[in-house]
């Protein structure tokens, strides 16, 4: 099984310039991308809290998963997002475009799997690493 842990990159840029309500409608087609992706009896996807999303694959092993995420990045990447006023009303012609950051952790078969906190952690370090080599990008977890 794995997990990653996907961050939304310069997502208070986007509240900060365009308003809550465009950060929020952000937030729900991220969500409908993510949750669209999956496999309806295996995988899980939801907002873990802010801007940041947590992916479950069962019965998948870390360069699967690897490759379903960088997919869901490059797909994001590519997302016109419809651009609201602060009121919510669309803005026609303009869209904004975004992208994230994902990190991947996983376990091996027959490796004893983490705890949940300990697991969320190590695709939390491999986020922090693909944020900072830049960013929109995937990163597995790798042990120091």
């Amino acid at each position: 099984a794995c997990i990653a842990l996907g961050d939304i990159d310069y997502f208070k840029k986007i509240n900060d310039t365009c308003g809550h309500i465009q950060g929020d409608r952000v937030l729900s087609r991220i969500g409908q991308i993510l949750s669209s992706s999956m496999r309806a009896v295996f995988d899980l996807a939801g907002r873990y809290g802010g801007e940041e999303f947590l992916l479950i694959f069962d019965e998948t092993d870390e360069d699967q998963a690897f490759a379903i995420v960088e997919r869901l990045r490059a797909s994001i990447e590519k997302t016109a997002f419809e651009r609201v006023d602060k009121e919510g009303k669309p803005l026609d012609g303009k869209s904004l475009h975004l992208t994230m950051s994902f990190g991947v952790a996983g376990t091996s078969p027959g490796q004893r799997v983490p705890d949940a906190l300990d697991w969320i952690s190590r695709a939390d370090q491999a986020l922090y690493r693909s944020k900072a080599q830049g960013r929109n990008r995937t990163t597995l977890y790798r042990k120091e």
